[in-house]
């Protein structure tokens, strides 16, 4: 089996803090079209094409002194120290360094044509090697994130992973607070696994006890973390797929500190924060081994070019002060449409998330019902209502080699490396090897694995079918 790399495209609310720009390089982002739909008169779809751009997160960026010789900040996976310092939890770093922009196609192996976004897994540029990306829509002042209000809404997109090798954010993302670049340069992510290796986090660099990966050569992790809620829309390759929420202690973002941050960053599984694990719905995991795979023989073909996917969010009453309290996806391919099936696994009953299903879910897999600490749905409502900002992420996984998406894996709360006999509850998420996705391995036998994502529509539950597609009308930025 070959495990490809995983995609990662999801909603998060956080609250960001920011850093600032040099001048010596023009970021030259990429703009995206999409298109946003409602229902009219008689439940008649109307729709727009919109534009917006993407901004490259800053984490990719070169950082360098802001003075004097361009003295880089941060080389390969550590800080410089007499720029920095040795484990300084001053704002000495903070003050001294900023980011820069980039050719998003050339150093970040980031396009876009027209409704249809492509990452490349490796891109070499002179002498530097830049591995995946992680990108975030804007609105159309290019200085604030676009939010979108998922609540009883629909997100549906064609996405293309047969040529892969089986990858509330604040507004203006703190500049006001912090006369700072803000959203403009890709600040302020955050996700329910409390983000460690992001390089600055609430307006200061996360230098502090930085300790550099013994895997990535452009990552590590530093003492604190960026926390906050996310809805995982489509997470998968072409071997195997989940959806998933992720609920936090607070609808805004948070910064950790330490192992109390918990995820995948920490030893500590669970920290204080956020739901690491989340409630997620993977078919294979449920029993349906033929549903989603590459190949002839499943119900859902991931060597095919397209696949067309639509997330659901009900809630009740429907109207933005309701409760979220149904997530479901329903696919289409070659004009058919597909649902997903119900699990297999007794004592767990549906096809979608729901309350009832979270909770059998957890049972029957011997996890700690962290979701519902942190609220579950409700928490997950009061995260939506504030605005949630689409994310693009193309990556390889460094931490767990992706065993969590299509493998043999259960974390415990002691640590996300433990994993039990195959025929655990729950423990199969997918087909691949235990020993498979090792991210050297990938990124030098796969280098040009790319994902495809396009015709992006979000609106009212209906809105957004084939219908609503023929109605499009003129671009217009968002």
């Amino acid at each position: 089996m070959m495990v490809l790399p995983l995609l990662l495209l999801f909603w998060l609310v956080t609250l960001v803090k920011a850093q600032h720009m040099g001048g010596q390089k023009e970021d030259k982002k990429v703009d995206l079209q999409w298109t946003k739909c409602r229902r009219g008169a008689g439940g008649k779809p109307i729709c727009k094409t919109m534009s917006s751009p993407l901004v490259i997160d800053f984490n990719w960026r070169w950082l360098h002194k802001k003075s004097g010789t361009f003295q880089n900040c941060y080389l390969g996976n550590k800080w410089i120290q007499d720029v920095c310092g040795v484990n300084d939890n001053t704002n000495r770093c903070t003050d001294a360094c900023v980011g820069e922009g980039g050719v998003y196609d050339t150093e970040y192996g980031v396009r876009t044509d027209g409704d249809e976004l492509t990452i490349r897994l490796v891109t070499q540029n002179g002498g530097n090697t830049n591995v995946g990306a992680r990108l975030m829509m804007l609105d159309g002042t290019g200085s604030r994130y676009l939010q979108h209000m998922l609540l009883d809404q629909e997100v549906t997109f064609d996405i293309d992973v047969s040529t892969s090798t089986s990858a509330h954010m604040d507004a203006d993302g703190g500049a006001k607070a912090y006369k700072s670049a803000g959203a403009s340069a890709g600040l302020g992510y955050a996700d329910g696994q409390c983000a460690r290796d992001l390089k600055f986090i609430n307006g200061k660099a996360n230098n502090y006890q930085w300790v550099p990966s013994t895997t990535d050569r452009n990552a590590g992790v530093g003492h604190y973390g960026s926390c906050g809620s996310e809805v995982d829309v489509w997470e998968g390759n072409s071997a195997a797929n989940a959806f998933t929420l992720h609920p936090c202690r607070s609808p805004k973002q948070e910064r950790c500190e330490g192992e109390e941050c918990g995820g995948t960053y920490s030893k500590k599984r669970f920290g204080k924060y956020c739901d690491a694990n989340g409630c997620d719905l993977n078919t294979y995991r449920l029993g349906n081994q033929r549903f989603f795979g590459y190949g002839k023989g499943f119900e859902v073909d991931t060597k095919k070019e397209k696949l067309e996917k639509r997330a659901v969010y009900s809630h009740n009453p429907p109207v933005q002060g309701g409760t979220l309290t149904e997530v479901r996806r329903i696919y289409r391919q070659n004009g058919k449409v597909i649902r997903n099936p119900t699990s297999k696994i007794p004592r767990i009953v549906g096809n979608s998330l729901t309350q009832e299903y979270c909770d059998q879910t957890k049972k029957v897999f011997e996890e700690s019902n962290y979701f519902n600490t942190f609220k579950g749905f409700e928490g997950m409502t009061e995260a939506m209502k504030n605005g949630m900002t689409l994310v693009f992420s193309f990556w390889d996984d460094h931490y767990a080699q992706g065993r969590w998406l299509d493998s043999i894996y259960s974390p415990h709360e002691q640590g996300q490396r433990v994993f039990r006999r195959p025929n655990a509850p729950g423990a199969v998420r997918g087909p691949c090897r235990a020993s498979s996705g090792v991210p050297a391995e990938l990124e030098k036998k796969y280098p040009d694995a790319t994902f495809k994502i396009s015709n992006i529509r979000i609106g009212d539950i209906g809105s957004t079918t084939d219908g609503a597609r023929r109605r499009k009308t003129l671009a217009h930025r968002t």
